[in-house]
């Protein structure tokens, strides 16, 4: 006979750590948190880098400190563990199979289940990359993997691809190291890295930035040793004579990451314009009994607030598992409006289970001096000014319980008003 739990957080990374903790603390005993390497932490235990844990601890941390942090916080909350252990299957009937490497296959059983998977790297086939698939092509990941884990030194002369926090520090910590890094290109007019990093990673160690710049070459057997760029137009097109030829040995990819959704594809639950699972405002699917939350949801730029996000997504699983979150009598479509890429929730099940809506949105562009505005159906409901608004910087906004009025959409949108 099955085990039985009451929840089931499926990867332990900062989201699925975030939701364990807040659902212990609104009373629930029967958890089981399942993560398939052999610690706790996800990605942070490669980021060796410092920079986290600003928000929620109060101090700058690197990677794994933050990761050992939660891990201390976990130690107070009994629950169940299992490392090593890769989800194969989850089946609408709620039962969760798991193969636990070196032992054996197990079925759980659940009331509740949260997504907390994470996500992963875009590949060269992903981006379409031109030229040879010599030695010498890798993903930030596993740059990472093998500087900060392994202790190997794998590159004289590094082309990196990709803008995103990811590129811009490997940057970094590879010149710091000694290996010269040519120059970061960028296939968008606009960095999707954070501005101070841009700064502290790029500015400071004299590493270019090429916008609007594709590679359309790579040479060399076995190993790369020659990467052509060149600049691009906003239909994408190369223009002629803006070809730049770098002599390296490493082609960094650093092209985004996108969120680990197999386990809810498999049960048909749909996906937003974050390429995430599409959710309402308690990080339920259209399983209300599946919960997603982190980079499984959508692509963070603080651990920190994949970590608020899990404990959001905690309490609200809890709810549901002591039956008192409040029936749904009128929903709200989210749409993103003029200027936003994409908003957070999906829907709004009406009345709140909390005193406010929060709402987590990426701009398409950049913008200066502008307001977000918030309306339901024709009515706004409010409004917030802004100096600065990045694609690479995550807005979240609180929207007061009271002024959520009846209509049928949300929009929300950035204004000149």
């Amino acid at each position: 006979m099955a085990k039985h739990y009451d929840l089931i957080i499926i990867g332990g990374g900062s989201a699925g750590l975030g939701a364990a903790i807040a659902a212990y603390d609104q009373g629930i005993r029967k958890i089981l948190l399942i993560e398939k390497e052999n610690a706790f932490g996800g990605i942070l235990n490669q980021c060796i880098h410092d920079g986290f844990g600003v928000h929620l601890f109060k101090k700058t941390l690197t990677g794994p400190e933050y990761s050992h942090y939660l891990v201390e916080m976990l130690k107070d909350r009994p629950i169940d563990i299992l490392l090593n252990s890769n989800v194969t299957d989850v089946s609408a009937n709620r039962e969760v199979t798991v193969f636990v490497a070196g032992k054996n296959v197990v079925v759980y059983t659940t009331k509740a289940i949260i997504l907390t998977t994470g996500s992963y790297e875009r590949s060269a086939g992903a981006i379409n990359l031109p030229g040879e698939r010599s030695a010498g092509i890798m993903s930030a990941g596993q740059a990472q993997y093998f500087l900060n884990l392994r202790g190997y030194q794998f590159a004289k002369d590094v082309l990196i691809v990709g803008s995103g926090d990811i590129g811009l520090i490997m940057a970094r910590r590879l010149s710091l190291l000694g290996m010269k890094v040519h120059a970061v290109t960028e296939i968008m007019p606009y960095s999707s890295g954070l501005k101070r990093n841009i700064v502290q990673c790029l500015d400071d160690f004299n590493i270019p930035l090429y916008l609007s710049h594709k590679v359309v070459d790579v040479r060399g057997r076995p190993r790369i040793n020659e990467v052509d760029i060149a600049e691009i137009n906003d239909q994408f097109e190369i223009i002629p004579g803006t070809t730049k030829t770098f002599k390296v040995d490493t082609l960094l990819l650093a092209v985004g990451l996108i969120p680990y959704v197999a386990l809810s594809d498999k049960l048909g639950i749909p996906l937003s314009k974050s390429r995430g699972p599409v959710v309402n405002n308690n990080y339920q699917t259209k399983l209300p009994w599946f919960f997603v939350a982190g980079n499984a949801l959508h692509i963070h730029d603080l651990a920190d607030d994949a970590y608020f996000e899990g404990e959001e997504a905690g309490r609200a699983a809890s709810l549901y598992v002591k039956a008192k979150m409040k029936e749904c009598q009128k929903t709200l479509t989210v749409v993103p409006g003029k200027g936003i890429n994409y908003v957070l929730p999906n829907y709004v099940n009406l009345p709140l289970n909390s005193e406010e809506l929060v709402l987590k949105f990426r701009p398409r562009q950049d913008y200066i001096n502008k307001r977000i505005v918030v309306k339901i159906d024709d009515t706004v409901i409010f409004k917030k000014f802004f100096p600065f608004l990045f694609p690479s910087e995550l807005v979240i906004l609180n929207v007061k319980n009271d002024l959520l009025i009846n209509g049928e959409s949300l929009v929300v949108e950035v204004s000149d008003e």
